[in-house]
């Protein structure tokens, strides 16, 4: 079975079903008013970009005036170093991008202050109320001004990095965030949006936070003392939160929770180094340490009602916690400690940590806490192997710690970065280079891991309605998901409509009687679909497929059955397809042999599917059905190196197939005659990460793609089979 194919080896088995059934359940709780995530750039047409470069004599009073510009993209150059002293609560309006060039600068430009905010940037404001929907801080490093030494920060206010406050759709991604003694990111609810409906809908991923301390007391024998902080990321006043793929070291608390009624976290994947925990200091210099990862209580509770215990000790702790898949190398305190009772549970499976006491590593005041698959006494920065994977001809690490596998880069400071989760050691796989580009891969199981390398599928679909009108859906950075048709066949776009949900990579097509059928995969890989009731019309609920998947593609067969495609994180292949055309049953999944990251299908003029994909090193693969609906062909190659694929039928009957590059360049190719050779690729002008492909009632295919700040663009064919149109900018905001 598919699903076993992949049980504790990928991202794909994080939320238990219950979560994930909520999570698609949730439309109901939004009826009356859906704000436009999707579509947060609505209103402008052409929306500005502002590069700054780091000679740049006015790039201050430029970056501020580009945060208040809705929809705008600003670009900081790798040489960046942006000196904000002085300045706080700088609000950033919808929309905004905030991109740092990592190419030249692999560790990104630099802002500062020298200063104690109490929020450098604000995304949203509760106290207007306003929110911020659509934003993105990509690749930057947001420097603090407190000092290394963490008592420095006692009896002080707070002062936070990032605030995002009821915003939608926010990404945090690929930022170093250091040296603030309130949060480097603290995400407020008071206006109701950020429920545990919409739990992926701000999603801080992939960043190393550390060296954010605030103790409570400092030579006192009183073990709390006064008021502490120093979080790498709060959630508070009823929020939800994905914390996904970080690293933390040197923090007080990693990840912190303020106990409020309805809210909190989805904690996967993320590396918590041993260093922090510092909660105060008595006197002789004796150190009380603190834990790594918590949900306060709401309430203060004494022992025998006598003597304290502690603050925030007991009473009402939160809604639900999901924890898997972490690694806790932090022993000096426990690595998770559950203050209160939460509404539902917190839930911690999957979990590796260094402490080798499971009642030291995993710490509930009361109850709610269930802990399953857990591995203690394992660190495996003993276990360290070496290898080049940045190209600069210095070797780097690999650190396998039981449940992730993560790698430095010196090119970036030696910082860790996510690899995949695996729960193979490191003397369990082999290093080299194997698709020769200069960077050390990782090999195991027949599968290849590449830094730098998402696992991702697309995040944009398209397909035709049965009174031929396209129809595109997408996936936001938050897991929200939206469609938009054209007004009539080959028209304009009508607005962006949520669909209830939550998923990560979408897949469309039409059903032989024309009714669309939507399929996608959410952030813990379970795969699901709904379809129009009657061609054109509403939707179906959403149905659950089995197995685990990481991308997803599907075409209609000659007879008319729909066949679906997809590839694991370990990148293994499969199908299946409706026993019967647009039946809901379907077959049992079958693998293919092979091995790619991700996959498009289309079918031939004949009738025969032909399924292209991409592997882990960019070699682009197809084989097809050697005659309709029947077996299929082996792998063939096709040349040239892609990241990204999508596939299209001309008018005429010739296949058409398009992808982007990891420097996203953009290139397509067709066959010479329908189901004959393949003309050479010939490169688009224009920069995208994902895209997609359909073909319009009058035989014109239309390419659509995502720019990695989240644009959506779109072109289409002048004349059936001729050439493509400019790119045309359409509002909204999807996960790149």
């Amino acid at each position: 079975m598919l699903g076993a194919v992949a049980v504790n080896r990928t991202l794909a088995s994080w939320s238990p079903l219950a979560l994930s059934t909520a999570v698609l359940a949730s439309c109901a709780g939004h009826a009356g008013s859906k704000e436009d995530a999707a579509g947060a750039r609505s209103s402008i047409t052409s929306a500005p970009t502002v590069r700054i470069d780091g000679s740049a004599p006015d790039r201050t009073a430029r970056f501020v005036e580009a945060l208040a510009v809705a929809g705008s993209t600003v670009v900081l150059a790798g040489d960046v170093d942006l000196d904000l002293s002085g300045l706080e609560n700088l609000r950033v309006a919808p929309g905004v991008q905030v991109i740092g060039e990592r190419s030249t600068f692999p560790a990104g430009p630099r802002i500062f202050t020298t200063t104690f905010p109490r929020r450098l940037f604000l995304i949203g404001d509760d106290g207007q109320p306003s929110t911020s929907d659509g934003v993105r801080i990509s690749g930057i490093r947001i420097q603090g001004a407190e000092s290394d030494d963490p008592f420095s920060a006692v009896d002080t206010s707070e002062a936070d990095a990032v605030s995002i406050e009821s915003s939608r759709a926010v990404e945090i991604d690929h930022c170093e965030i250091d040296h603030w003694r309130g949060s480097a990111i603290v995400v407020r609810d008071n206006q109701d949006r950020l429920d545990r409906s919409r739990a992926s809908s701000v999603w801080v991923h992939d960043n190393f936070v550390h060296h954010n301390q605030h103790p409570t007391a400092d030579n006192t024998f009183i073990p709390g003392g006064g008021h502490g902080a120093g979080y790498g990321v709060q959630v508070a006043d009823g929020a939800y939160a994905r914390i996904e793929r970080n690293v933390f070291d040197e923090n007080r608390h990693a990840i912190a929770a303020d106990g409020s009624a309805k809210s909190g976290y989805l904690a996967y994947a993320n590396l918590i180094l041993p260093g922090g925990g510092i909660n105060s200091r008595q006197p002789l210099g004796i150190i009380i340490h603190t834990h790594a990862i918590d949900m306060h209580g709401t309430d203060t509770c004494k022992l025998a009602g006598i003597i304290p215990e502690g603050d925030h000790n007991c009473g009402p702790a939160g809604e639900y916690m999901d924890v898997q898949y972490n690694t806790v190398l932090y022993t000096a305190g426990a690595g998770i400690h559950l203050r209160g009772t939460p509404e539902e549970e917190m839930d911690v499976g999957n979990n590796v940590f260094a402490e080798s006491d499971a009642d030291d590593a995993i710490v509930e005041n009361e109850s709610g806490l269930r802990a399953w698959s857990n591995t203690f006494g394992l660190n495996a920065l003993s276990e360290i192997r070496r290898c080049d994977f940045d190209a600069d001809g210095i070797d780097d690490e690999l650190l396998a710690t039981g449940a992730t596998w993560w790698t430095t880069s010196s090119r970036a400071g030696g910082r860790w970065a996510f690899l995949s989760q695996s729960p193979k050691r490191a003397a369990e796989v082999t290093l080299g280079d194997v698709n020769h580009d200069g960077r050390c891969d990782v090999t195991a199981g027949g599968a290849v891991f590449s830094p730098g390398r998402s696992t991702l599928g697309s995040s944009i679909a398209a397909a035709r309605d049965a009174d031929g009108r396209l129809r595109m859906f997408g996936a936001n950075a938050g897991g929200d998901v939206f469609e938009r048709s054209q007004a009539a066949p080959g028209g304009a776009w009508s607005s962006w409509n949520e669909l209830d949900g939550a998923l990560r990579s979408v897949a469309a097509e039409t059903n032989a009687d024309g009714r669309v059928e939507l399929f996608g995969v959410n952030g813990g890989g379970s795969i699901f679909h709904r379809w129009q009731v009657a061609p054109g019309g509403a939707w179906s609920p959403w149905a659950q497929l089995d197995g685990l998947l990481a991308s997803i593609a599907v075409a209609r067969n000659a007879d008319g059955r729909l066949e679906i495609f997809g590839t694991n994180v370990e990148d293994d292949v499969f199908h299946r397809w409706q026993t019967a055309p647009g039946s809901g049953a379907w077959s049992a999944w079958s693998r293919f042999d092979g091995a790619l990251s991700q996959v498009a299908a289309e079918g031939n003029a004949d009738g025969r599917l032909e399924l292209f994909g991409v592997n882990s090193g960019g070699s682009v693969f197809h084989r097809w059905q050697i005659t309709p609906g029947g077996a299929w062909s082996p792998w063939a190659q096709l040349d040239g190196l892609l990241s990204s694929i999508a596939a299209a039928r001309d008018a005429d009957g010739r296949l058409e197939i398009f992808g982007t590059n990891g420097d996203d360049d953009v290139f397509h190719r067709g066959q010479i005659a329908p189901g004959g050779a393949w003309s050479p690729w010939e490169q688009f002008d224009g920069s995208l990460s994902e895209v997609a492909a359909e073909t319009n009632a009058d035989g014109r295919v239309e390419l659509f793609g995502v720019n990695r700040t989240a644009s959506i663009f779109h072109r289409s064919q002048v004349a059936p089979g001729g050439a493509f149109s400019g790119w045309a900018q359409l509002d909204g905001l999807l996960r790149p």
